[in-house]
């Protein structure tokens, strides 16, 4: 049973401070929290078979299809100076 002073100390380590009606709401609903955790304790899982994932799915991607887009020729007509299909820059570091 989570008690009023054990919420007080965990709003103290938080470094948050509760009015006293959020108080009795926080300690209410972590008593509740607490409850249901129990009761999921308490279940039979004896014969569940272990499973990383609860559903079984299988990701099916696409193929790939490799097509033109035209988008290298357009980028190098924009340039002022190209070789081959690269766009020639000036040279900025020095050895």
């Amino acid at each position: 049973m989570i008690t009023k002073e054990v919420v007080k100390k965990v709003a103290e380590l938080s470094r948050l401070s509760f009015s006293e009606e959020e108080l009795e709401s926080f300690t209410q609903e972590f008593s509740n929290i607490v409850s249901f955790v129990e009761m999921i304790g308490e279940l039979d899982t004896e014969n569940v078979e272990p499973s990383p994932y609860p559903i079984d799915m299988v990701n099916e991607p696409r193929e790939d299809f490799v097509k033109d887009s035209g988008l290298v020729e357009k980028m190098l007509e924009n340039s002022p100076k190209r070789k081959l299909n690269f766009i020639v820059v000036p040279k900025v570091i020095d050895k």
